[in-house]
């Protein structure tokens, strides 16, 4: 998204090109800015595709690019930015991605900054209720059948509480996560409402809390609706800008309707959901 700026970084091309050509020039200049942008574009659209680990470096890249072109266009009558265009560039680009590599650590949120990440999403998909439900909705009857593929447990726990469940993710390779699933509306196959926690409530796990809301609405014999609501609360900045620049809740819908239509998933839920699950 953020790297179309890209093409705002060609501000020194067009400003060599309108004082050193002649005759008239806003053609070419307007061909030239287009070309910059479809191409900054299909460059960012094949990172995401092909290597979405890497998508966090698109916004760095596009804000290092801007900058170096204001002031390289600012100081254009210095011999010296002649030659280090390409160093300003690299330079810029370090700072930034050190910054957004700080924000995604969330240091901001030990020193008291958390957010609430709110988001909705509606798609109609060629499938039956049951099949969706079976794949979003967490419960003994979906271990094998949940989207991401790394559901592994889920044990009734009346000890914590009425309609409460301890439910284990697979994470990694090595790794699980334990959550604490207090169910408020469980209607199959058409809706669904349940709070979540970590069940070891240590610091580093306090971004997995808060609540996952799904209704499905028949259309047709072969199609449903689905709306979506996901809450996730005491985030730092950095995962509520990524979760936010991802369009999280639309990502997840892009996925499971990959895996309900047999399809190839390039979303970049999938992606997360296979490392996750080491899939």
């Amino acid at each position: 998204m953020a790297f179309a700026i890209f093409a705002v970084g060609n501000t020194e091309f067009r400003f060599v090109v309108k004082n050193e050509m002649n005759g008239n020039t806003t053609l070419f200049i307007t061909i030239a800015t287009g070309l910059v942008t479809v191409g900054a574009g299909l460059l960012a659209a094949l990172v995401v595709l092909l290597a979405p680990g890497y998508r966090r470096a698109l916004e760095p890249a596009g804000l290092a690019l801007v900058l170096q072109a204001i002031i390289e266009r600012s100081l254009s009558g210095m011999p010296i930015w002649d030659h280090v265009s390409a160093f300003t560039w690299i330079s810029f680009f370090a700072i930034f991605y050190a910054i957004a590599f700080a924000l995604e650590r969330d240091f901001l949120r030990s020193a008291g900054l958390k957010m609430t990440y709110h988001a909705r999403a509606t798609r109609k998909l060629n499938a039956t209720p049951a099949a969706i439900w079976a794949a979003i909705a967490p419960s003994q009857e979906t271990m094998r059948s949940y989207w991401t593929g790394s559901l592994t447990r889920v044990d009734a726990r009346p000890d914590w509480g009425p309609e409460a469940y301890e439910v284990h993710f697979r994470l990694g390779a090595f790794g699980t996560l334990v959550q604490r699933h207090v169910r408020t509306i469980w209607d199959w196959p058409h809706r669904f409402s349940y709070d979540y926690a970590p069940v070891d409530d240590v610091p580093r796990r306090a971004g997995v809390r808060g609540r996952c809301k799904a209704e499905l609405a028949k259309v047709s014999d072969d199609q449903v609706e689905v709306a979506t609501e996901d809450e996730i609360i005491e985030l730092g900045f950095g995962t509520w800008s990524l979760l936010w620049l991802d369009d999280s809740a639309q990502s997840d819908l892009d996925a499971l309707q990959a895996r309900l239509s047999g399809r190839r998933d390039w979303s970049i839920a999938g992606w997360s959901a296979r490392k996750m699950a080491m899939a």
